[in-house]
């Protein structure tokens, strides 16, 4: 509680379930990105979310409001039962409302994330970027940060 009577959140959190008992799920791993202004589209759509079980490749959109500028990507994880949920990098789309990222979508070893204003393409496993393709008059994306932290910052 905020010291006006208001809830704050302490950012965006991922969590694993070990559901093998349905009436008592157990968290396994949770991973938490940015601060109380960090938001993901998939809190409103469930269709912005993105889960391959195959590849076990999570893609959570996220915007920060918070960082100095906003920052608006994707953040992609590998998920398994074995090593839990790990970051393994950022998709940077334009730092804007209409930049956030809608959905994402995967064609081969290559992510396609989606906003209004580009359609930005990954390699997997290594988050490398692989091209990016302008829709419109919209400024080219930033290029993708991999391994060191970019805002907003995940604790895992």
């Amino acid at each position: 509680m905020n010291g006006w009577g208001g809830t704050v959140t302490g950012g965006l959190k991922v969590a694993l379930f070990d559901v093998g008992n349905v009436s008592a799920p157990a968290v396994v791993d949770t991973a938490v990105i940015g601060t109380g202004m960090t938001q993901s589209p998939a809190l409103a759509d469930h269709k912005a979310f993105f889960f391959d079980e195959r590849r076990g490749v999570l893609v959570l959109p996220v915007y920060d409001a918070e960082y100095r500028a906003p920052w608006t990507g994707a953040y992609v994880f590998t998920v398994s039962e074995e090593s839990g949920i790990d970051h393994i990098g950022t998709i940077a789309h334009e730092s804007s409302w209409e930049g956030r990222v809608e959905r994402t979508v995967r064609f081969g070893e290559t992510l396609a994330t989606v906003s209004e204003l580009s359609v930005v393409l990954t390699s997997l496993p290594d988050c490398s970027r692989a091209g990016a393709v302008v829709l419109g008059d919209s400024p080219a994306p930033p290029p993708v940060r991999t391994g060191a932290p970019v805002p907003p910052e995940v604790s895992v």
